[in-house]
């Protein structure tokens, strides 16, 4: 005969399994939601860490490796990783520096289902140093392949008289007709850069007009926007610094330079328009600086680097 109070045991029991099943298909699903949560967020910082790291060592690279390992170990460090947790290798024949991060991140829900207390996370990152290849923002300025001495002021354009002869020849100034010829146009780009890539092995006209006053005014407005008077301060994104194109001339006339073939980059820290009129020119001083362009290693070495990521 059926009776009722077995049958709400029997459910009872029932019920019980579903809710132990379902606590345990619960804990699954929190131990995913904060376990994997973290790990993904530690994941993600520790990649941050190693990238800068690497990009930090990789800018000491040409000093040498214990310089870059140490550079990028202290990088490491200034984020939070102590350095027993962090392995730098630099390889100053390929020009790279691999650095490594780790840590262990503790379980919270996860170890009861795993048979874990914690998980050790890795990431590694490799980057190198090179030359700029490319690049946007150069000056619509050029300057002929010397032996450049790091601090020593140059003539970056000439004025109208005859103290100084440009290294295009008669009848220009130092000027180059990027992206088109016109006083307006080089003005803008004397101010703010050439807005298109200029790279190496492109041919370049010369620009053959003196364009004295949107000289003046284009040196000017970079000077009044300066961050520093002081050309030993480096600071990134510094009005007065000029990415100048270097050249060997490409088609020439009996004594004018028509196109140049760009060879490299170089930076100048500009030091003001000299001279009045027709006179302007332009003098800054040859120094060392980062960019942020198209670097290669087989680019030429004019004092001009920067680094990137590789893996």
């Amino acid at each position: 005969m059926f009776k009722l109070g077995s049958f709400w045991q029997d459910e009872r029991g029932s019920a019980m399994v579903l809710v132990c099943a379902a606590l345990v298909v619960l804990i699954g699903v929190t131990a995913m939601v904060v376990d994997v949560g973290r790990f993904y967020m530690v994941d993600r910082r520790l990649s941050r860490v190693a990238d800068a790291a690497a990009l930090a060592g990789a800018r000491e690279l040409s000093e040498g490796a214990f310089s870059s390992e140490s550079m990028a170990v202290h990088y490491a460090q200034k984020n939070g990783m102590p350095s027993e947790k962090v392995e730098a290798k630099a390889d100053t024949v390929e020009g790279t520096i691999t650095v490594q991060v780790w840590q262990d991140v503790s379980f919270l829900f996860g170890r009861l289902l795993v048979d874990e207390d914690a998980l050790k996370l890795e990431k590694t990152s490799t980057a190198t140093y090179g030359y700029p290849e490319a690049m946007t923002g150069a000056a619509p300025l050029g300057i002929k392949d010397h032996d450049f001495v790091y601090g020593e002021e140059y003539v970056l354009k000439v004025g109208d008289n005859e103290d100084y002869e440009s290294d295009l020849g008669v009848g220009n100034f130092g000027a180059l007709a990027l992206g088109g010829g016109g006083a307006d146009r080089f003005e803008e780009n004397l101010a703010n850069g050439y807005g298109d890539i200029l790279s190496i092995g492109d041919i370049v006209d010369t620009e053959s007009g003196n364009m004295s006053g949107a000289t003046k005014k284009a040196i000017d407005e970079r000077i009044s926007e300066s961050l520093s008077d002081d050309l030993e301060v480096d600071i990134k994104g510094c009005p007065r610094i000029l990415w100048i194109p270097v050249f060997e001339p490409y088609e020439e006339s009996p004594n004018k330079v028509k196109k140049i073939e760009v060879i490299g980059f170089a930076a100048f820290w500009v030091n003001e328009v000299e001279g009045h009129g027709n006179e302007s020119e332009i003098t800054g001083y040859f120094t060392e600086r980062m960019t942020s362009g198209e670097i290669s290693t087989e680019a030429p070495d004019f004092g001009l680097g920067g680094v990137r990521l590789i893996h």
